[in-house]
């Protein structure tokens, strides 16, 4: 709370996403739809510009997953460049691969 809450502008009213947000955090290894969850709220309820550890955090989670929900992919996507480039670079091939699997079209011209 005190990392994720110090980038945080929108002051008391993202206490409650935060909480929501820290017991998710906490079901990451054990419920497979925690991670997209967290990806949501944070996307949803905290804004498009507060909360950047946040973002890292579970979006650094969430490359490590095999497997994403359509929405949770895209918002992946949308997170990477809150990631360090060595994790990027280390579990990146995942989300290649979910993309490929989804819409192996979607690779031409690249």
């Amino acid at each position: 709370m005190r990392n994720t809450g110090s980038d945080i502008d929108s002051g008391r009213e993202a206490f409650a996403p935060l909480c929501r947000l820290h017991v998710l955090t906490l079901a990451f290894g054990r419920d497979p739809q925690a991670i997209p969850d967290a990806l949501r709220l944070i996307y949803e309820e905290l804004g498009p510009s507060d909360a950047r550890t946040a973002r890292r955090l579970v979006t650094t989670e969430a490359l490590k997953q095999p497997s994403l929900d359509d929405a949770g992919l895209d918002l992946v996507l949308a997170g990477l460049e809150f990631v360090d480039e060595a994790t990027v670079t280390e579990y990146g091939w995942q989300v290649g691969r979910q993309i490929w699997k989804r819409d192996p079209l979607a690779w031409r011209g690249c």
